[in-house]
């Protein structure tokens, strides 16, 4: 698997929180978005994340819910903004794949807050009764 950096203009964005008399003063402030991680094409779960850095985002995700032990169990990983948020969908070598995969059914997700097991970004942007 070839790494490539991947970065994301508007991770990040500026706005004017000054006090009284000094309006020039700009504060950084994370932009957070629902990220959506999919294992051999399977939802395993939604986050929400600063979607910049997304590919190291998902290899620190996949090793610390223990679905690799290391880089080379990836193929790949492919990014994609979507309405509403970012999906990223992770390709494991055969051998990790079947694991993944079990794990997937009994949505167990330790390593993240999540959104309360939510599959896709779709049931996050749902409308309210």
């Amino acid at each position: 698997m070839t790494l490539r950096p991947q970065t994301v203009d508007l991770a990040v964005r500026r706005l004017g929180l000054a006090e009284r008399g000094d309006s020039a003063l700009l504060r950084s402030v994370p932009i957070e978005t629902p990220v959506s991680i999919e294992v051999c094409g399977v939802g395993y779960a939604v986050m929400m994340a600063t979607p910049s850095d997304l590919r190291d985002y998902t290899i620190g995700f996949a090793l610390s819910e223990g679905l690799v032990n290391q880089l080379d169990q990836i193929r790949d990983i492919d990014i994609h903004e979507i309405e509403g948020g970012w999906i990223v969908r992770i390709w494991l070598q055969p051998e990790r794949a079947e694991r993944a995969l079990e794990r997937v059914r009994t949505r167990i997700s330790e390593s993240s807050w999540g959104l309360c097991g939510i599959e896709n970004i779709e049931q996050v942007l749902r409308p309210l009764p």
